[in-house]
């Protein structure tokens, strides 16, 4: 998030009431301070406080390890907000990225957080591509026995089960969150069921079956890109 995208320029708007007495002293009065630029539309509210890390079409940044956030329900959007607000993600010392999240999402107001979430889901997503080398014959049965009951065949999601959108996510961010599950780093806290869930699921997978069930939503994702 930006603060001059928030507040403005802070050294240009401050303005001082300072004025002289009838002997020439100086007397201090009221010192005005500026006064926040809201974002006033959706568009502006995500240009402010998304696309700085994710993109100006959400697409995500390697480089910052941010994710492809384009397209993504308004319902997930504002669960994962939820949950970086109350302490259930990115308060973990190793967790770098889900500080700054955490940071972020505390500093939205309701309206904002709606904003953000309305042109999220608005934005045309990008579907997932496999650049790590997973084999996603045996990601296929590893996604079958551990990821289907919850994320769909189809590896959508489903509101019922508060679970992911999958599908438009980069496999490189999937493999990090997967680990972050499996080693505590993430779905730790108390509270977040859905997270215990994943520590659960993920507990005895290896970095390489990772790579493999990554690999085979990535032929999900192709398979099934025309739908919702």
């Amino acid at each position: 998030m930006s603060c001059v995208g928030l507040f403005g320029n802070s050294c240009g708007d401050r303005t001082s009431d300072n004025t002289a007495n009838t002997s020439g002293q100086i007397t201090q009065s009221t010192i005005e301070m500026p006064k926040p630029i809201m974002p006033t539309t959706a568009q502006e509210t995500f240009a402010s406080v998304c696309a700085v890390c994710h993109g100006v079409k959400g697409e995500g940044n390697l480089a910052l390890r941010s994710p492809s956030i384009a397209g993504l329900p308004t319902w997930y959007v504002h669960m994962q907000l939820d949950k970086f607000v109350s302490h259930q993600r990115g308060t973990h010392p190793q967790d770098m990225q889900g500080q700054q999240m955490h940071a972020i999402a505390k500093a939205l107001t309701p309206a904002m957080k709606n904003a953000a979430a309305n042109s999220i889901e608005q934005l045309l997503h990008f579907p997932t591509t496999s650049a790590l080398c997973g084999n996603s014959c045996k990601g296929e049965d590893l996604f079958k026995n551990n990821c289907i009951d919850c994320h769909r065949y189809n590896a959508s999601g489903e509101i019922a089960f508060r679970s992911a959108p999958l599908t438009g996510l980069q496999d490189w961010y999937m493999v990090a969150q997967l680990i972050k599950f499996r080693n505590g780093i993430r779905g730790k806290i108390a509270g977040d069921e859905d997270g215990a869930k994943m520590h659960l699921q993920t507990g005895s997978m290896t970095d390489e079956q990772f790579r493999d069930v990554v690999a085979y939503i990535a032929d999900l994702a192709q398979r099934y890109r025309s739908e919702p």
